[in-house]
């Protein structure tokens, strides 16, 4: 047999559950979904690249392991270079 993991960059859509990894057939996810992240601070960048996406500018942490059918913030990981 074999297992279905997804690690890294999702950006196929996580505003509903079922567009989220676990939903799509992965058995394991660790990444995060928006078009990309701050290495370091792991905050998503649309969100903060000067109103674009969200005029009031809101930075979100965007780093996640999903396993099981739930998903867990990885906040220790926040101010460790992740790539």
């Amino acid at each position: 047999g074999y297992r279905t993991y997804s690690i890294g960059k999702w950006h196929l859509g996580h505003f509903n559950n079922a567009s989220t990894p676990l939903s799509r057939g992965f058995e394991y996810f660790y990444g995060f979904y928006s078009g990309g992240i701050d290495y370091l601070t792991n905050e998503s960048e649309e969100s903060c690249d000067n109103g674009t996406y969200h005029k009031n500018m809101t930075c979100y942490f965007d780093m996640w392991e999903g396993v099981d059918g739930s998903y867990t913030p990885q906040f220790d990981v926040a101010g460790t270079h992740n790539t």
